[in-house]
């Protein structure tokens, strides 16, 4: 498993999905993102009485950097879970890590430092002006030298990523002016550039994802009670008929058994996709159930593809649902259980949408 890795089962790729082993794994970047901002507000926290009378702490450009490295790989390519360590999430999770432990490690070594000089014996000298100047200047500057080396380490990711590729198209007019070049430039006819970019997957993009979601059972399981996990609108400017070519769902789910009695041999947590509001939901579609109560966690990776819905074997049902989704629908991942004596964790949920615009 990858250092930092934030998933926990074994990766479950279903029917139909086609494998990505470049990119970036997004998730895993902004849980380190995460952990780092935490430590970052931690030291903020508990250096304000001793340091915070003088303004900020931490200056603003570290976290501003911070949300610049988010922003990035936002922007890259996705690549599948737990795939080996060879894409860009290694270099990036791997350098965002170690500075989180070192803030960390650097602040309990503080703690400990404060803890002893504040004992009672030492609060009378604490008192004392010049000791208690000179004590600031001290750890102020301690405080000062990590928080340079970790502006340099941040900038180091933030130049890396910049000359990344990021995911292209990054909107729709990246897709129109593309159009133009291939049919007033080269002159290729419109069915055939529609053929070109669709080979090409030269779609727009739009991705919600969440980390550490939790429902519990109840009995029945109305749509009141599930849980929208994430959710996407699609764009007024892509292809007005028919624009969803792709979606891809990332789903890691477990449940607890907690009643003894209760069966262990069904799966109770199901999962399905909504075009509509929570309020005035206008269609589901199901996508999948959780595996049995006793089997561990698995990252389930499900693609719906409109290009391989048109045979023969095509899921009329699925087919008819992917074209019921026009510009400026809802999209939503629902989560929901049937038995009310099972606890079912849900560690993350991404839904990827990608859309035509010609």
């Amino acid at each position: 498993m990858p250092l930092g890795s934030i998933w926990h089962g074994s990766l479950c790729r279903h029917e139909g999905y086609s494998a990505r082993d470049s990119g970036v794994d997004g998730m895993e970047v902004e849980a380190a993102i995460d952990v780092l901002v935490f430590q970052l507000r931690f030291m903020e926290h508990e250096l304000e009485p001793e340091l915070g009378r003088r303004g900020r702490i931490v200056d603003e450009v570290h976290f501003e950097r911070i949300e610049e490295i988010r922003s990035l790989a936002r922007a890259l390519p996705i690549c599948d879970p737990l795939v080996t360590f060879d894409t860009h999430s290694a270099p990036i999770v791997n350098w965002l890590r170690p500075l989180s432990d070192g803030i960390s490690n650097f602040m309990i070594g503080i703690i400990f430092a404060l803890s002893r000089r504040r004992s009672l014996g030492q609060q009378l000298a604490h008192w004392v002006g010049f000791r208690r100047r000179s004590h600031e200047s001290a750890l102020r500057q301690k405080v000062q030298r990590v928080l340079d080396a970790l502006g340099e380490q941040l900038q180091v990711i933030v130049n890396e990523m910049r000359s990344q590729r990021p995911y292209i198209p990054r909107d729709s007019d990246d897709v129109l002016m593309t159009e133009r070049v291939l049919c007033h430039s080269l002159g290729l006819p419109q069915t055939i550039v529609c053929d070109i970019l669709d080979y090409a997957e030269y779609w727009v993009r739009i991705v919600d994802q969440r980390r550490n979601v939790k429902i519990r059972g109840v009995q029945p399981a109305p749509l009141s009670s599930s849980l929208s996990g994430v959710s996407a609108t699609i764009p007024e400017s892509v292809k007005s008929y028919s624009p969803v070519r792709r979606i891809i769902f990332t789903i890691e789910a477990g449940e607890i058994v907690t009643d003894s009695q209760e069966s262990e041999n069904s799966p109770c947590i199901w999962f399905k996709a909504m075009i509509g509001s929570d309020s005035r939901p206008s269609c589901f579609q199901p996508i999948m159930r959780n595996t049995l109560a006793w089997e561990p966690y698995k990252v389930h990776l499900i693609q719906w593809d409109s290009s391989r819905i048109d045979g023969p074997s095509a899921d009329i049902g699925l087919q008819s649902w992917m074209d019921g989704v026009q510009p400026g629908s809802k999209l939503s991942l629902h989560a929901g259980a049937e038995y009310p004596k099972r606890f079912n964790r849900l560690c993350a949920m991404r839904m990827e949408i990608y859309c035509t615009c010609i």
